[in-house]
């Protein structure tokens, strides 16, 4: 997917502004766990797949644009209720830059936020063509505790301190006709 983007350097940041993007999403309110049969707290696995459209502000908001399909009546569906604020960040482990932004999105039985990201690979003779790549969807889960019962030693009742984000699912993006521009 390659987008043109207006890009303001500001102080060595780099910011994106005005995209409007058609956005395909398939991700899982849970991750794929390793010890699925032994958790017997385990919630069933429920794939969610569709599309909407997303605009970038430039003052890293994030809106849906009306008229978009963001809810069915079909389970395999997500309603998007809010997408937040997005930025781009410089990896400390590859040193490439990547899209952030998250959603709180109600599923069957209940309402989580999930975070995208995506790689930015930058083209084009004044790197004003982007690439988004390698779209990913998380969740935030709590860490268990080795012990089963829930300590950690020092960390008595950190289950909701201690977290890792999963994978769940990825993301595509194809950039839109903004009507507002030439």
């Amino acid at each position: 997917m390659v987008i043109r983007f207006g890009i303001v350097s500001i102080h060595s940041t780099v910011c994106i502004y005005c995209c409007n993007l058609i956005y395909r999403y398939r991700f899982a309110n849970e991750p794929i766990n390793d010890n699925d049969d032994k958790d017997k707290d385990k919630i069933p696995r429920q794939n969610y797949g569709g599309k909407l459209q997303l605009q970038f502000k430039s003052d890293g908001y994030t809106d849906i644009l009306v008229g978009t399909e963001t809810t069915s009546t079909t389970p395999n569906r997500a309603f998007f209720k809010k997408i937040w604020g997005w930025d781009i960040e410089i990896s400390q482990d590859d040193s490439l830059e990547y899209l952030l932004f998250s959603a709180d999105i109600g599923l069957q039985s209940n309402e989580e936020r999930f975070y995208f990201q995506a790689r930015v690979d930058r083209e084009g003779k004044n790197k004003d063509i982007i690439a988004l790549n390698d779209g990913s969807v998380t969740v935030k889960r709590n860490v268990k505790s080795p012990l089963g019962g829930g300590g950690w030693g020092l960390f008595k009742g950190a289950g909701s301190i201690l977290a890792v984000f999963r994978i769940v699912g990825e993301f595509k993006c194809r950039p839109i006709q903004n009507p507002n521009t030439d």
